[in-house]
């Protein structure tokens, strides 16, 4: 996808689209609305600036999800500053989060992600 946000074709779309909950004008929607944070669309998004679009700002859980889809820096894997989210990540994650995304799947695709990251500690209280 190295053509940028502004110029994602229909193939591009449709391919974004795959395996998500989204329609291709779902996702053109989505991929305007990210190049506000990523106007090259080359560079991705700083988690930060993904945490304060208004549709995450009041998720509970999006502090915790945004972190797990970012590409972090080799370099400095610790430095949330470097960590970047990319288109593709972005609508896989909206994905994720869409009330037409059943239950069963967000807990599969969250377990999924959380036991990729390191191990998963659930906690009854």
């Amino acid at each position: 996808m190295g053509t940028g946000a502004s110029a994602v074709n229909s193939e591009e779309l449709q391919e974004l689209a795959e395996g998500t909950v989204f329609s291709t004008k779902d996702v053109k929607y989505l991929s305007k609305r990210f190049l506000v944070l990523d106007p090259s669309g080359t560079e991705g998004a700083a988690i930060d600036d993904v945490l304060g679009l208004p549709e995450l700002a009041l998720n509970p859980i999006a502090p915790g999800l945004v972190p797990l889809y970012a590409t972090w820096d080799e370099q400095s894997p610790k430095d949330r500053d470097k960590a970047r989210v990319h288109l593709n990540q972005f609508v896989q994650m909206m994905s994720l989060l869409s009330a037409s995304t059943p239950d069963k799947e967000k807990l599969q695709s969250s377990a999924v992600k959380l036991w990729a990251h390191g191990p998963l500690l659930i906690c009854c209280c």
